[in-house]
Formats: C-alpha cells, sequence, structure tokens
C-alpha cells in the first residue's frame, strides 16, 4: 500500500501544476512538439485543396537579419512566397529564433522543407539546426489578419511582418525562375 501512495502523491503534485526535474514552466510543452504542427512530405506533395502552405523556420541564429533570411529565401524561391516575418527583439536588435514564411503553394512548401529542414546554418559559425513545421495560423488572409492590428515597438520595415505581391510576367519556367516581381509591404500598411 505504501509505494501506491507515494505514486499517488506524485502524481497529485503533476497534477497540481509542480514541475517535476527541476523544468521551467512549458518546457516540458516544448520539448513535446504537436504532431498538427510536424511537416508532412505527403500532405505538401499531395498539394489537396486546403493544403497548409504557412511554415515556421526555427533554431535561427539570432544574429540572422531579416534581409539575410530574405536573401536566403530568395536564391531559390523567389516569387514563391506572399507573407513572412521573423520576430525580434527590439531592445537588442536580434530575432527570436524563428520566422513565419507563407508559400504560394504547398509544394513549394515541401520544396523549402526537403532542402532547409535538418541542415545547419551557414551564416556566423552557428551549431544551430533548421528545423521546419507547419505554422499554427494557416494562409496569407489569417497571417494578415493575426499581425494587422499589432503594436510593435518601431515601424522599421527590416522589423515588421511583410506581405508581398507577385506579379508573373510568365509561368515559371523553373523552380528557381526570377522572371517576376515581387513588391513588399509592411503588414499594418497593407490594405
Amino acid at each position: 500500500g505504501g509505494g501506491s501512495k507515494v505514486a499517488g502523491a506524485g502524481s497529485k503534485k503533476e497534477f497540481r501544476g509542480k514541475r517535476a526535474g527541476g523544468e521551467k514552466r512549458g518546457e516540458y510543452l516544448r520539448r513535446q512538439p504537436s504532431d498538427q504542427y510536424k511537416f508532412s512530405s505527403s500532405e505538401a506533395r499531395a498539394a489537396e485543396e486546403g493544403a497548409r502552405t504557412t511554415i515556421m523556420i526555427k533554431n535561427i541564429p539570432n544574429k540572422y537579419s531579416q534581409r539575410m533570411l530574405l536573401d536566403l529565401l530568395d536564391k531559390r524561391f523567389h516569387g514563391r512566397y506572399d507573407f513572412f516575418y521573423l520576430p525580434m527583439d527590439f531592445k537588442n536588435r536580434c530575432n527570436l529564433g524563428y520566422a513565419f514564411v507563407n508559400f504560394l503553394g504547398s509544394q513549394d512548401t515541401a520544396d523549402f522543407h526537403e532542402e532547409m529542414h535538418g541542415q545547419k546554418w551557414s551564416e556566423f559559425n552557428s551549431k544551430k539546426i533548421c528545423e521546419i513545421t507547419y505554422a499554427r495560423v494557416q494562409g496569407r488572409k489569417a497571417l494578415i489578419e493575426h499581425f494587422k492590428n499589432s503594436r510593435f515597438p518601431s515601424q522599421d520595415a527590416s522589423c515588421l511582418p511583410l506581405v508581398f505581391e507577385v506579379q508573373r510576367q510568365s509561368e515559371p519556367q523553373a523552380p528557381d525562375d526570377k522572371s517576376c516581381e515581387v513588391q513588399a509591404t509592411p503588414v499594418h500598411l497593407y490594405s
């Protein structure tokens, strides 16, 4: 009987929100990613109606700027995304280690995942490994709605969510075809 009392007491402690093993609040949840956000190449490649197009890029070295990440995206994905946000620590002028990108199609998310997921970052001699998951908020329209009324301590476009208008002259001939014009607008100025 005594053993079950100890186990029961431990369960009660956990139920009351006490943290086992000295974990910080929320740490256990962060270590256990929800399968609903786990990237699925087969889902993305199927390109079915309503397929998810918004990804979260994780483990970004804090010294990466918005420009550096956009340049990285544009090497192979110019004109293939219409929303980008790299949250910043305004006081320290460094990123928070994650970003959101909405691609024009789910196949583009699969291509990006294939290229970046599990890769080391090339700049700053970082040991961080890029992780790609689906974002909670999905689609350009929902992202605009989510961020348009947010308050940002800076109006500097390099610190704000950006909405892109992609104007194609013709159908792309190759995945890295850059024959399109792209206009970026901070989300709170977008209408």
